[in-house]
């Protein structure tokens, strides 16, 4: 008989966590939000606070005491993609929830996790930084993408903030024509001039990397009448669009209608990248199916967790996560 407690989803990213709570039954009893957890980007004391922040939020807005037992954690966090980067965060939330059992993952991991409705397809996460992962239904899995801003992420709200920046020191030069984008990214940052980006650049402190992909919605607006804008969005959509290709060639998946779950703000935020996405795809593999995502990746995240535990969350349990997550997703 399982012990009465409660059991935590983590789906912990460079710009946000968000934590669920349920009870042992399987029943949700909260979703919070708190800062970003990829230890990589930001530093293992900032994962520390923000994953124990939303866990104590949870706990609260459930009404449950603090000290209420937490039987397991499941967590997809990002940065974790290496065995030893797991570990370390594993000894970090066994630290937060003493006596819990662990199961943790990369955020992609949760993201395929809860995405697909059943045994294979792929999940492509596209926020922050984008990763795309895979699995056949002989268990077979493949990623592309999760590098990181400095050797991929191509198609993110980072990449994308930083092809706007470039485009608008290109044009201030005159190596390209000036663009709309200029004056709506100097607006954002408060700056004056465009030659104001060097001290936002490279001055100290050197501004993170959730800084500068919180450019992404600027560029977004500004592609309604900005060519420059609507061309890096299509760009960023072809990016996403070949790493979903990739990994479905690389599955053997290419003449079968394979499910592809969107995770992610970029995808959810403009029609643009969406629309280039599925032209990419659909040069690969003109059968596969892009959809939203089955669960939320916290929700993927807390089905982790019971399994650690050994239960078994019923197809009438997950039907109710699923309209929880389809409520989330506004």
């Amino acid at each position: 008989m399982t012990e009465t407690g409660v059991v935590l989803g983590f789906d912990g990213g460079g710009t946000k966590t968000v934590c669920w709570a349920a009870a042992h039954t399987g029943e949700l009893r909260a979703r919070t939000v708190s800062g970003p957890s990829n230890y990589l980007a930001a530093t293992a004391e900032t994962a520390r606070r923000s994953l124990a922040d939303a866990a104590a939020a949870a706990m609260s807005q459930a009404g449950l005491h603090p000290d209420t037992r937490v039987l397991a954690v499941g967590a997809g966090l990002a940065g974790v993609e290496r065995e030893v980067d797991r570990t370390r965060m594993a000894a970090l939330l066994q630290e937060l929830f003493p006596g819990a059992v662990i199961a943790i993952s990369s955020d992609s991991q949760a993201a395929l996790r809860g995405a697909l409705s059943g045994p294979y397809g792929l999940a492509l996460v596209a926020g922050t930084g984008s990763i795309v992962v895979g699995r056949s239904e002989n268990g077979q899995q493949i990623t592309a993408g999760g590098w990181g801003h400095l050797l991929g992420d191509e198609g993110s709200a980072y990449d994308i903030a930083m092809q706007a920046l470039r485009r608008v020191v290109r044009g201030h030069d005159g190596r390209e024509g000036r663009t709309g984008l200029a004056e709506a990214v100097l607006a954002a940052l408060g700056l004056e001039q465009v030659s104001d980006l060097i001290d936002f650049m490279y001055g100290f402190p050197s501004p993170s990397r959730d800084a500068i992909a919180a450019l992404a919605p600027v560029v977004v607006a500004a592609a309604e009448t900005d060519p420059a804008a609507a061309a890096i969005l299509d760009a960023a959509g072809d990016e996403l669009g070949l790493a979903v290709g990739t990994v479905i060639r690389r599955l053997g998946l290419t003449g079968e209608a394979v499910p592809v779950a969107m995770v992610g703000g970029v995808i959810a935020r403009d029609g643009r990248v969406r629309q280039a996405l599925e032209r990419r795809v659909r040069q690969a593999a003109p059968a596969a199916r892009l959809e939203l995502p089955r669960l939320e990746p916290a929700l993927g995240a807390l089905l982790e967790g019971f399994a650690a535990l050994g239960i078994a969350v019923t197809e009438e349990r997950l039907a109710q996560w699923e309209a929880v997550s389809r409520v989330e997703r506004g």
